[in-house]
Formats: structure tokens, C-alpha cells, sequence
């Protein structure tokens, strides 16, 4: 987890148990909420998500990126790559396809690694 302090552990196990009492579910990974919550908006930093899996590293750049998680249409698109395409591929092609969207480039979305400015 991003946060040692636990603040959006917490949130997050709150948040997901009210969902679970009234029949819903949490959308996003807790692991995904953690690492994006560390982040400013707008920006998307490799470094954090290093050691993440691509499902992980999927739900963080659009959270970071775009301020929203993959539709159900991203998800069937990127479905079978999750555990099968080496990761710094992955990655890559997924940056690009999120820093292609138009609402990462009306939000003046930035990719680092770590303080290295990487792409707007």
C-alpha cells in the first residue's frame, strides 16, 4: 500500500464494507485506490506503481490520468493482456491510450517517474 499512515486503507475498507451492506462493490482495486490517493491530480507517477500488475497499473493510470476507472469496454478490450503481455509493454501502450484520450489532454494530465518529467 502507498499510504503507511493507513488513512485510505481505511476509507477504502469503509467505503467497500457500506457498498457490500447495500449490494454494491467497490470498483476499483483497494491496492489501485491506495497508490492513485498518493498521488496529485493529474499526475501519474511510473516510479509508484513500479511493482504493481497490470491490472493494477491499468486502474491507476485512469484514475490519475482521466479522473475515472475503465469503462466495461476498456476492460473487455484489455482483458486477455492483464496476465499475458510483459509489463513494460503493457504499460507503454497503455499510457498512450490513455494520453490519447481527450479528457487527459483537457486536464493537462503529466506522466514522471519518479521527480524525471516523462509526457503531458
Amino acid at each position: 500500500m502507498a499510504r503507511s499512515d493507513g488513512t485510505y486503507s481505511r476509507l477504502y475498507d469503509h467505503v467497500e464494507k457500506r457498498l457490500l451492506e447495500n449490494g454494491g462493490a467497490m470498483e476499483v482495486s483497494k491496492e489501485a485506490f491506495s497508490l492513485a490517493s498518493d498521488m496529485p491530480p493529474g499526475v501519474f507517477d511510473v516510479a509508484k506503481v513500479a511493482q504493481a500488475d497490470n491490472y493494477t497499473f491499468f486502474q491507476v493510470a485512469f484514475l490519475c490520468l482521466l479522473c475515472s476507472l475503465p469503462n466495461k469496454r476498456d476492460y473487455e478490450l484489455w482483458r486477455e493482456y492483464f496476465e499475458t503481455m510483459p509489463p513494460d509493454q503493457f504499460r507503454t501502450k497503455v499510457l498512450r491510450m490513455v494520453l490519447n484520450r481527450s479528457a487527459a489532454g483537457n486536464r493537462l494530465a503529466k506522466v514522471v517517474n519518479g521527480e524525471e518529467y516523462v509526457e503531458t
